[in-house]
């Protein structure tokens, strides 16, 4: 098959004799060489040192996925336990708190209880002060069986110790006690107070076991103190002022109650009313009244922790006895809301939360202490029983978390464990070994990654097989065509140009086709040197030329100067053209300053309005702070009108306590006493419908107040408006000089983009300018370098053309190709129009040319 035949194989175009002797190194090694195939290694020692790298690794990482899935629903049961016992502790703390508010409200309830006596004391005071035998009594400043047998009944009535007549001068006129008549009685000055003021006094105190046994002393016998104890006692005093008809002071009627243990329905009615829990009263420091009441069971209690008692007994500050005074003081209520104290303590092996407050008399000095317990049990019952639920709960969690972390592992690992059975057998070489599919989960989808797997590396084991034969038959063939192409090359190494190589279809076809094309272009080639050996001589004609062409380069750098010339007459006019358009751009500056000057007017006017909008939003902050003072205003008066409600409550039991008395009267005198009473309980019910009317008016007041505030709010709003709508026209004209600066800057920039590409002109002017002159330093440069040439190659030429006609006669050449040399003369070279760089570039080419064959034929005779 020759070259003409296979058109479509393209030949490399040369064959050097050195990759001609690597193709004959390449046929001894193919010749001597066995193929040989690697046989993959059994999978297994991968495995093992896969495992050995594992075994380095953490604990963590060497566990089995059952055991992960395990331990974190362990973390994840801990944690959630955690967090039901925060909770717990959290529920705990909220129910602490709630207990203790619980045992203020106890105690609230132990003073109202507490007061009840007191009230009852004062209203009947009040009724017997009006009554027209004390009043006779007093103005006389002489007792009588009538007056006698009034306190008497009063004493016996009310169940309290002291029932006493003084005059102004506070002698006692008469008693219900023993017979001081004259003696001096005014305990803790409550009857200076009443007689200075003319008001009743209702206060609590103090007094010692001397004077008690001194005013009743079967009293101190039945309390069952002796003189050696030196105890004191709580009195709750009532002194109300005894008035003649004319409104004259004449005296001053003094009903005391001595709190005792005896008297045990303090304690005994709140706890009764509450259930359960602890009711302790103290004289100072010392216990005089306690009961305890659980689960049914009543004891009394006659010692006490003095702790919470001493913290409570501590003064209250002045501020919170202003208030309490001025909320009524004693009369109201003997007890301080806002200086009330708590804490936790056993008593008896029962935790309670316990509240105390003191008990201040009339000037708010603490003469003793009011105490109230709330037991601990059913919170702890609740808190057990919830602990245990949630243990409970959370062992449940646990189990189940353990079973299904087990089942989950299970799940996991047994069908991973039988994907790593077959993965094993596969290593050790059984390569028909499939895993089972049984679900499409992550495993079921990697058993089925790693068949298809499984299946590409059989099938690429038997494409490899079957190239690996189909290679072989391939080398053999390759290696035969070979030996031959190199008999070739060697018959060419001798000097034969006639030998053809054998053209196949295989790969070395392409180079037996190339290997002739090679051989007939070679033949062409040594045709063709031997007709240049007889064109050199021609070729110094060419020399002659370059003489001439330097004497038109001298022609070219006349005629590059003038260009130079015209360049800088341009360069000056973009100069000036950039000197207009500078004066242009200091005009539009201006512009753009006054535009700038402008906008910060604009800017300042904006400012002050913004300054404005501050000043009416203060005033909206201030108008609306005082209707939130109003507000509270409101509240206090909320407070005050319950506490109207609380007095008119009292005031009705005590009018049903009267109803109940003249029920029981049959005397005339004494049914007048009790509608003197129901009088004074008329009285207090107007005082207090003229109270709740005040706040009514003063509640109306605070309405008008607050109206006034929104409609000031209301103008404060409008004038914020108005203000937004001139801060908008500032922002308007704002906007209006920064586009007015805009457009200024534009058209700044725009001068700015004339002026540099006038720069740029100059600058390509320069350059051109620049570059003409290189060319013509250049241009001359190269005349005296190529003048210079021409001598020394002029002579070199001859040798060249001698020694190239001896070396090509080495060859021999096909008849065909076989000439006699040419005496065809070289064209002629018309010197006025070839550039001087054509002739450099066809002189140095054909110097390139010679410089080749006689490399050439210099190599190949050696």
């Amino acid at each position: 098959m020759t070259s003409r035949n296979m058109g479509q194989i393209k030949p490399s175009p040369k064959l050097s004799p050195v990759a001609l002797r690597n193709l004959a190194l390449r046929r001894q090694q193919l010749a001597n060489s066995k193929t040989t195939f690697d046989v993959p290694k059994p999978k297994s020692q991968q495995h093992q040192k896969l495992h050995q790298g594992q075994g380095q690794k953490t604990k963590s990482r060497q566990t089995s996925i059952q055991t992960k899935l395990g331990f974190a629903l362990g973390i994840t049961g801990v944690l959630s336990l955690l967090g039901l016992a925060v909770a717990i502790a959290i529920v705990d703390q909220n129910l602490r708190t709630q207990l203790i508010a619980q045992s203020k409200s106890e105690l609230s309830v132990v003073a109202t209880n507490y007061n009840i006596k007191v009230n009852q004391m004062a209203f009947g005071s009040r009724g017997q002060s009006e009554n027209t035998a004390i009043i006779a009594a007093a103005a006389a400043n002489k007792s009588n069986p009538t007056v006698k047998a009034i306190l008497a009944n009063e004493a016996t009535v009310r169940d309290i110790e002291f029932v006493t007549l003084v005059n102004p001068n506070k002698q006692i006129i008469d008693s219900a006690n023993s017979s001081r008549i004259g003696s001096e009685f005014d305990p803790s000055g409550l009857v200076t107070q009443a007689l200075s003021t003319g008001k009743q006094t209702i206060s609590s105190e103090v007094i010692t076991y001397e004077d008690l046994a001194a005013e009743n002393s079967q009293l101190a016998e039945r309390l069952g103190k002796s003189a050696a104890d030196t105890p004191n006692f709580l009195v709750r005093y009532v002194v109300t002022p005894v008035r003649s008809s004319d409104r004259q002071l004449l005296g001053a009627l003094v009903f005391g109650d001595v709190i005792a243990q005896p008297k045990i329905a303090i304690a005994d009615r709140t706890n009764q009313t509450l259930e359960n829990g602890l009711t302790l009263i103290t004289v100072k420091a010392a216990p005089i009244l306690g009961q305890v009441r659980q689960e049914g069971q009543v004891r009394l209690l006659s010692s006490f922790s003095a702790d919470l008692i001493n913290k409570a007994l501590n003064p209250v500050n002045k501020t919170t006895i202003a208030s309490w005074q001025a909320s009524g003081g004693a009369t109201f209520s003997h007890l301080v809301p806002n200086a009330l104290v708590s804490q936790d303590a056993v008593i008896d092996g029962q935790t309670f939360t316990l509240t105390a407050s003191p008990i201040l008399n009339a000037t708010g000095k603490p003469v003793g202490v009011m105490l109230r317990g709330t037991s601990h049990k059913q919170l702890n019952s609740l808190l057990s029983q919830a602990a245990l639920l949630i243990v409970g709960f959370g062992a449940f969690l646990a189990v189940v978390g353990s079973l299904v972390s087990v089942a989950i592992g299970r799940s996991i690992s047994k069908p991973i464990k039988k994907l790593e059975d077959v993965a094993r057998e596969y290593a050790q070489g059984n390569l028909s070994a499939k895993a089972e599919v049984k679900s499409m989960d992550e495993v079921g989808v990697l058993a089925t990654v790693f068949n298809q797997m499984a299946d590409s590396i059989s099938q690429r084991e038997t494409e490899q097989i079957e190239l690996q034969s189909e290679t072989s038959l391939q080398n053999l063939l390759m290696q035969e065509e070979v030996a031959q192409l190199l008999d070739v090359v060697s018959d060419l190494e001798m000097g034969d140009l006639t030998v053809q190589a054998k053209v196949s279809d295989r790969e070395t076809g392409l180079i037996a086709d190339t290997l002739n094309r090679l051989i007939e272009q070679l033949g062409e080639v040594m045709s063709a040197v031997l007709q240049t050996a007889h064109q050199v001589n021609q070729g110094a004609e060419l020399l002659e030329t370059q003489a001439i062409a330097v004497a038109q380069n001298a022609q070219q750098q006349a005629k590059s100067v003038v260009e130079v010339r015209e360049g800088i007459d341009n360069m000056n006019q973009q100069a000036q053209k950039a000197s207009l358009q500078a004066v242009s751009t200091n005009k539009t500056v201006q512009t753009a300053q006054i535009a700038v000057t402008k906008g910060q007017q604009e800017i300042a006017s904006l400012l002050a309005s913004i300054n404005s909008l501050q000043a009416g939003t203060v005033q909206m902050v201030k108008r609306i702070k005082n209707l939130g003072e109003f507000v509270d205003l409101a509240k206090q008066f909320v407070l005050d009108q319950k506490r109207l409600a609380s007095l008119t409550q009292v005031l009705a039991m005590n009018a049903s306590m009267v109803a109940a008395r003249a029920l029981e009267q049959r005397e005339p005198d004494q049914f007048a006493s009790v509608a003197k009473e129901f009088e004074a309980i008329a009285n207090q019910v107007n005082n207090l419908a003229t109270q709740t009317n005040q706040g009514l008016i003063v509640l109306q007041q605070r309405t008008g107040f607050v109206e006034v505030v929104v409609s000031g709010i209301d103008q404060d709003v409008r004038d914020v408006s108005g203000l937004v709508e001139e801060f908008t026209n500032s922002i308007e004209l704002s906007s209006q000089s920064f586009n007015n600066i805009k457009s200024a800057t534009e058209q700044v920039a725009e001068i700015g983009r004339s002026v540099m590409e006038s720069s740029n002109s100059i600058a390509k002017a320069v350059k051109l300018s620049l570059s003409s002159i290189q060319t013509i330093e250049a241009v001359a440069e190269r005349s005296a370098s190529q003048a210079r040439f021409t001598r020394e190659q002029s002579g070199k030429m001859g040798e060249l053309a001698r020694q190239l006609l001896e070396k090509v006669q080495f060859f021999r050449l096909p008849q065909q190709l076989q000439t006699q040399p040419s005496d065809r003369r070289l064209e002629s070279v018309d010197t006025q129009f070839i550039p001087i760089n054509y002739l450099d570039q066809k002189v140095e080419n054909e110097y390139t040319t010679l410089e080749d064959v006689s490399l050439l034929t210099g190599r190949n005779s050696n």
